[in-house]
């Protein structure tokens, strides 16, 4: 089978279904490898497209300081030959804050990070547009305080309204501190969550502070739901609880951010393990890790009202599991849930199926990774009905992306 093969095919006692009953749970089967253009890579990103395509975005290292963004697509089960969107030697390049390329319903757009100080924090937000997927020439800065600070940890997500919308942590008060300091926003003022709003045309209206104190470098998500976006991210308390939080917009209006779940965990260091967000119709689901009471665990939790109260709190890992986590509905009573685990020296993709009553599958191990931070943070997404896996594997030489359907029984 030229461009695949099958990997990984495990065969487990229940069956899978979309409508199942209320004790049943689909199983995880395995993974199918799906070949990727990635030669020298790692940082991807899954999304699906507008017209129900998959797009993989990523960064090719091309040699020790310069670096590509591409992008694929999926068609007919195999990647189709990857477009590069940009380049450059003066890229910010992190293992926790990954470049993304999102369908807008009539434009692309993608973004990375980009030095304009000499500071190690000091890179801006770059978004660059793009009618057909091939010219990526239109390039702005979301944000425009023009503090040489650190800004990323970016969500893209297309509006309803065919804008695109833009949420990122923003560092455009720690620049202060930093000069008197150290040089490291930590000790600084704090952290922001910002948004604005990007017409295709490259217009940017409707800036916002949505937060105006959030733990410094940890992923952000959002999702759409019938009612607006939601935003999850972790905040940060004055006396250093950093629990995840939502923030959504209601009739055109930013509610007032408030916790998912009160775990109390109190950390002095921000710990570069975001949430994960997934929303249909106005169910959501928010999946995080958290080190309350110095034990590592997995959670998850649903609202049934676009985010405006969330049920119990279901555990899913507390196997020595080191986060970096997504989410992604299957259908409007099940998602499918993957995190991390470290298992002697190396790592374990792990995934479990839940439905919106709080049952779940047991969990399975998709695949075995490093445990190291170069092998990032492993991404699902589904279109027409399959969900796909994108993670990065790692060796003593290189680090490639490598991407797989996962499959259900």
């Amino acid at each position: 089978m030229t461009g695949k093969h099958w990997f990984g095919l495990y065969f487990l006692a229940a069956v899978f279904c979309y409508s199942c009953q209320k004790d049943q749970v689909g199983q995880i089967a395995g993974i199918r490898i799906i070949d990727h253009p990635s030669q020298a890579g790692g940082q991807s990103q899954l999304v699906a497209g507008s017209h129900e395509n998959l797009l993989c975005s990523w960064l090719e290292y091309l040699d020790d300081t310069l670096v590509e963004l591409r992008y694929t697509a999926l068609q007919d089960d195999e990647w189709t030959k990857s477009t590069t969107i940009g380049s450059g030697s003066n890229w910010f390049v992190n293992w926790a804050d990954f470049p993304s390329v999102v369908d807008g319903a009539g434009f692309l757009a993608a973004h990375w990070l980009e030095y304009r100080g000499k500071g190690t924090y000091e890179y801006d937000v770059k978004i660059a547009l793009s009618a057909d997927g091939r010219d990526w020439n239109q390039t702005l800065v979301p944000h425009r305080d023009s503090v040489k600070a650190e800004h990323g940890f970016v969500s893209l997500l297309p509006t309803m309204e065919n804008d695109l919308m833009a949420v990122w942590l923003d560092g455009r008060f720690t620049e202060i501190a930093d000069q008197q300091g150290d040089g490291h926003h930590h000790g600084g003022g704090a952290m922001t969550l910002r948004t604005a709003v990007i017409s295709k045309e490259g217009k940017i209206t409707d800036e916002y502070e949505l937060d105006h104190r959030v733990c410094d470098c940890c992923q952000t998500d959002a999702a759409m739901t019938d009612q607006g976006p939601v935003v999850v991210y972790r905040n940060r308390t004055e006396t250093e609880i950093r629990d995840i939080y939502l923030v959504r917009m209601v009739e055109g209006v930013w509610q007032e951010p408030y916790p998912v779940h009160n775990d109390h965990w109190k950390i002095g260091g921000c710990p570069v393990n975001g949430p994960a967000v997934s929303a249909m119709g106005n169910q959501v689901v928010v999946v995080w890790y958290t080190m309350a009471d110095n034990i590592p665990r997995v959670k998850l939790s649903f609202s049934r009202d676009a985010g405006a109260n969330f049920d119990s709190v279901m555990m899913l890992s507390h196997h020595q599991p080191l986060g970096r986590v997504d989410v992604e509905f299957i259908d409007a009573k099940t998602v499918l849930a993957t995190w991390m685990e470290e298992t002697e020296g190396h790592a374990q993709i792990m995934a479990a199926i839940v439905t919106t009553d709080l049952h779940r599958s047991p969990s399975f191990s998709l695949v075995e990774t490093s445990s190291s931070r170069s092998s990032g943070f492993p991404q699902i997404a589904r279109v027409n009905n399959r969900v796909y896996l994108s993670w990065t594997a790692v060796d003593s030489d290189d680090s490639k992306v490598k991407t797989a359907e996962i499959l259900f029984r």
